[in-house]
């Protein structure tokens, strides 16, 4: 086996995103910005949307009046119902969801009796990993907090990472209320029921596009205890009062002086074939046009058959991400995998640097610095996967 072509690699073969309703291509959702062009199928309106919570085997439905609110322990079924233009028609359809939350059970996932017999296509989809139309459905903007409905305390302090390219996409997840979620990249909200206030930070690094969305930014108001809350901006650097608010001292995140105007890429590298092969993984909300900030997860990495590698280009730098052995392991096989993947590393950082010096950090699984750490949205520390690489440099 070679090393990978990274002439090939460096090549953005980036496509916005497709998503096709009854063999008609509807992409994101929008036409212009992101969308395609003018002859590009769209999403007209939202006829109708019912959602219902998933608990055991039965389903609770949702009120009208919390749709957009979804917490990230539990399961969902949202349907959908939309107008979209096709070849200059309007037609209609129906989209169901089965959205899970990060943190919530496998679980059963029954649809209403009504609409089972049917036998309708569910996408399947879960938190962070969502496509671009799913967020169109929402009247609006979709707010995802941690823990249970029935569990809900209104009056603590939280902290949301605000995600999302264009302005129609833009959603709320909640990250633990510590200085440690904080990213420089990202833009935070941070609700603070005790001075009926809202704190909107900006990152020191955040894609100059991304601030002016931020901008916009508006908290969904539908609960009662948030309608006339006030506002402020604050700045990465100028924020001593909302660090002390966060109220943790001791952890820390990566501070960058200047915006990072770029989209990470991620690359898996793949044996399986008999050619060594690198494989790019796609962002789901994915735009040609439009920088992401944060566009893959701890998941990607972890999730994959291990022992993996996974070659992570941060713009000025290129991380060679090395996963653990596991009792199934081809030791051999690896070690001619993991030798082509730091060569494959250091001609991509050649070939993309040209006269420039970009530099090739290899990082161990469960050992990652914080300043790898941060370029996802969030990271939880696998404390049983350091202990296994450390045994296994002894």
């Amino acid at each position: 086996m070679n090393a990978c072509n990274v002439k090939e690699m460096l090549k953005n073969f980036y496509e916005d995103p497709c998503f096709f309703v009854d063999f008609h291509n509807v992409g994101r959702g929008i036409i212009g910005d992101g969308g395609g062009d003018k002859n590009q199928s769209y999403i007209k309106s939202t006829k109708a949307l019912n959602c219902w919570r998933i608990i055991g085997d039965e389903l609770q439905k949702v009120e009208d009046t919390n749709h957009g609110i979804l917490y990230d322990t539990e399961t969902y079924i949202l349907q959908w119902k939309f107008e979209y233009v096709a070849d200059g028609t309007t037609h209609e359809d129906t989209l169901f969801y089965y959205w899970k939350g990060k943190n919530a059970s496998k679980g059963h996932s029954p649809l209403p009796p009504e609409i089972e017999d049917k036998n309708p296509a569910v996408e399947r989809i879960c938190q962070w990993s969502e496509p671009a139309l799913f967020f169109h459905m929402f009247s609006k903007r979709l707010i995802v907090f941690n823990g249970t409905h029935d569990k809900f305390n209104p009056n603590l302090k939280r902290l949301f990472m605000v995600r999302g390219e264009l302005p129609s996409e833009i959603h709320l997840y909640e990250v633990p209320c510590s200085k440690e979620s904080l990213r420089s990249r990202g833009i935070f909200l941070l609700l603070n029921t005790s001075e009926n206030m809202v704190y909107y930070w900006f990152g020191a690094a955040v894609p100059s596009e991304h601030q002016q969305i931020g901008s916009k930014i508006k908290l969904n108001t539908r609960n009662e205890h948030w309608a006339n809350y006030g506002t402020v901006e604050v700045k990465d650097g100028y924020d001593d009062l909302f660090l002390k608010l966060l109220g943790d001292q001791t952890s820390s995140y990566v501070r960058f002086s200047s915006s990072a105007d770029f989209s990470p890429r991620l690359f898996y590298f793949s044996s399986i074939t008999g050619n060594f092969l690198a494989i790019e993984v796609e962002y789901p909300l994915r735009s040609k046009r439009h920088k992401a900030a944060f566009p893959f997860l701890q998941s990607h990495l972890y999730t994959a058959d291990q022992p993996a590698l996974f070659l992570l280009d941060n713009g000025k730098e290129i991380w060679l991400w090395e996963g653990w052995k596991t009792s199934e392991s081809s030791t051999e096989l690896f070690e001619i995998e993991l030798q082509l993947a730091k060569e494959t590393a250091s001609n991509y950082a050649k070939e993309k640097g040209h006269n420039l010096s970009i530099p090739v950090k290899h990082v161990l699984s469960g050992l990652e610095p914080l300043e790898f750490v941060n370029i996802f949205p969030y990271w939880n520390k696998r404390n049983d996967i350091a202990e296994v690489q450390l045994k296994n440099k002894h």
